[in-house]
């Protein structure tokens, strides 16, 4: 397992990689577009011909609407010690950019539902549109293999699946 910041990989003297996961939407993290291209590209060279990008991005069109400024619960989790984690948040999107800001709460409750912490996490992430992320990947020398629409393989559907999920192959040469 490699962890580095996917913009600078620098695995000189390493082995070509078969394939390579960029879990969780992180992808999306990269806000700009030149940080972007940047590990689409260091991705690239550390794939071996044939090798694979597993790519997971927010479907623009539908994660937008989260984005109004609304405190949202996005979920309750038992804890082992028998108490409850609650996770919630609120976001706003830049329209000029496809820029998301979200704050993320985290409360910690114990087993007799007296609220023990609470975090906040500050994120920002960018909204990329398919095309965006289509003509990227092969600049990047990239070739889409599929795009699926969720975790179970779905074709995709702009105006009704949450994700993009993207496999996209490093081509080989000629």
């Amino acid at each position: 397992m490699v962890r580095a910041d996917v913009r600078h990989l620098d695995l000189l003297g390493e082995e070509e990689f078969e394939l390579a996961l960029v879990p969780f939407h992180s992808f999306s993290e990269l806000a700009s577009p030149r940080d972007r291209e940047l590990a689409l590209r260091a991705v690239f060279g550390s794939l071996r011909e044939g090798g694979r990008l597993i790519c997971p991005l927010h479907n623009p069109a539908i994660r937008a609407g989260s984005a109004d400024g609304a405190l949202r619960l996005n979920g309750s989790f038992p804890t082992s010690d028998g108490g409850l984690l609650v996770v919630s948040g609120f976001e706003s999107l830049e329209e000029s950019s496809g820029v998301i800001d979200r704050l993320q709460f985290y409360e910690f409750f114990d087993a007799s539902n007296e609220l023990r912490a609470k975090r906040a996490l500050p994120l920002r992430f960018a909204l990329i549109d398919r095309s965006e992320f289509s003509e990227s990947a092969e600049a990047a020398g990239f070739v889409p293999v599929t795009l699926y629409g969720d975790y179970e393989r779905s074709e995709y559907s702009e105006q009704s699946n949450p994700f993009m999920v993207w496999i996209l192959e490093k081509a080989k040469r000629p």
